[in-house]
């Protein structure tokens, strides 16, 4: 079992969604290794390849290996949002006990939903390469190569196959190692295949959000908001008015600046992200929803321009606020109402330390 910590992984590829387009995967990506109450005697890993595609596997001891017990993801791709689980009975193994060069284990495991019934089968190979020595951190640890073929679906003749070499570690380590990986193509598996949009997932907000986004678009909204003061080009409040609305909405899917900044300008930037909660965010959008709002209706109801403009000074000074320093004042106010109880807690379980410093993840 992996042990329980931060996992950090260089990472080489891409993704893609008919209709869509592809993306690469960001440079490196990491997996949280946890218990859980309702896993007793396994561990749930929680993989995150950016803030537009999770996964979630349950992985567990069997007398054959290290098995999948429970497999799950959600992969965003324009308006859509394509999500999938399932258990796996039996578990699918990943990392075969008897670790010889050259030795395969195979089976079938059918892919459960949560009423019992069977969305799939899977027939899957593991092959053990053989052994190789990477550095990490200084050290040189000794690994085990596996390579795990899937074959996925409803036993149709266009099943496919999938690969993902995985290397295991043969000596036991007081801190979880960093790794390197190719991951399998999710996107192209199983249900996960047709990213089909519905009003709950158009209309859903990303949690966590990625900040060095949200800072850039707090760029864009304070760029936009200067040249209508200082111009006077009056028709950019509609335009700010929009995108708050959007955003508040559905999250980047129907901003033209969520959308440049979620799907161009962050994943070319060198810089890792930073994951914080969703919630306060769209809390902040919101409050950006009411001052916009209320600056189209002064502009073009009540004729007040200089009013408006009054809307738009505070809105700079909000956006500059958190695009230069990461200072969220909407999001404050969030955590403020969670103090004092208007807002529960379980909208946000993720928001207790929403005052204290943020760091990158390791």
């Amino acid at each position: 079992m992996p042990a329980v910590g931060t996992y950090t992984y260089e990472v080489a590829g891409s993704e893609s969604a008919t209709g869509f387009g592809s993306r690469a995967y960001p440079s490196t990506m990491t997996f949280d290794a946890h218990t859980s109450p309702d896993a007793e005697g396994q561990v749930v890993v929680d993989l995150r390849f950016s803030q537009d595609h999770e996964e979630r596997e349950i992985l567990e001891r069997t007398p054959d290996g290290l098995a999948f017990a429970f497999e799950g993801g959600s992969i965003t791709f324009g308006p859509g949002t394509q999500t999938s689980e399932a258990d796996y009975d039996p578990p699918m193994v990943q990392i075969p006990t008897a670790l010889t060069p050259g030795s395969t284990i195979s089976g079938t495991s059918a892919a459960k939903n949560s009423d019992g019934s069977t969305s799939r089968v899977e027939d899957w190979a593991v092959s053990v390469v053989g052994q190789e020595t990477l550095d990490i951190g200084g050290t040189s640890v000794d690994t085990w190569v596996v390579d795990v073929q899937r074959c996925g679906g409803m036993r149709s003749s266009t099943d496919r196959a999938t690969s993902v070499r995985s290397r295991s570690t043969t000596t036991p380590t007081t801190r979880p190692p960093s790794r390197r990986c190719r991951p399998s193509l999710r996107a192209e598996r199983g249900p996960m295949n047709d990213i089909t949009v519905t009003p709950e997932r158009l209309f859903s907000f990303p949690n966590p959000v990625n900040e060095i986004s949200a800072r850039l678009v707090a760029a864009g909204v304070l760029t936009m908001a200067v040249v209508a003061v200082t111009l006077d080009q009056r028709w950019l409040v509609i335009l700010l008015a929009y995108g708050f609305w959007a955003r508040v909405l559905t999250g980047p899917k129907l901003s033209p600046l969520g959308l440049l900044v979620t799907r161009v300008v962050t994943p070319r930037l060198a810089v890792e992200p930073r994951l914080v909660p969703g919630p306060p965010k769209r809390f902040a959008q919101g409050i950006g929803v009411v001052f916009t709002t209320a600056a189209v209706v002064l502009t073009y109801g009540a004729h007040a321009w200089p009013a408006a403009k009054g809307m738009l000074v505070l809105m700079i000074a909000a956006a500059f606020l958190e695009a230069a320093f990461g200072l969220c004042l909407g999001c404050k106010v969030f955590a403020l109402l969670m103090r004092v109880g208007v807002v529960p807690e379980d909208v946000c379980e993720r928001c207790n330390n929403i005052w204290a410093p943020r760091h990158a993840p390791s």
